[in-house]
């Protein structure tokens, strides 16, 4: 079944606090909840950065080697190696 299918497909799990967003970049998967900004490597599924935020974050991007996340309370942080 399609099901069966898609189980055997999974590489990882991974649970996190309340994802609003969610984008892929490079090896990692980026991702915004409710006071929290993560990178996780897309092929472990192992956290490799977080940092808090004002607010839950609904709009995430990566451009220009930076990390820009835009919340509910208005706020948009950059972040940068």
């Amino acid at each position: 079944t399609w099901k069966a299918q898609l189980e055997s497909a999974r590489l990882w799990q991974r649970k996190h606090a309340v994802p609003s967003a969610l984008i892929h970049a490079g090896p990692h998967l980026i991702t915004g909840g409710d006071g929290i900004v993560a990178i996780i490597d897309a092929d472990t599924g192992e956290q490799l950065w977080s940092a808090p935020v004002r607010g839950r974050v609904y709009g995430l991007v990566a451009a220009g080697g930076r990390l820009f996340a835009s919340t509910d309370h208005g706020y948009i942080h950059a972040f940068a190696p």
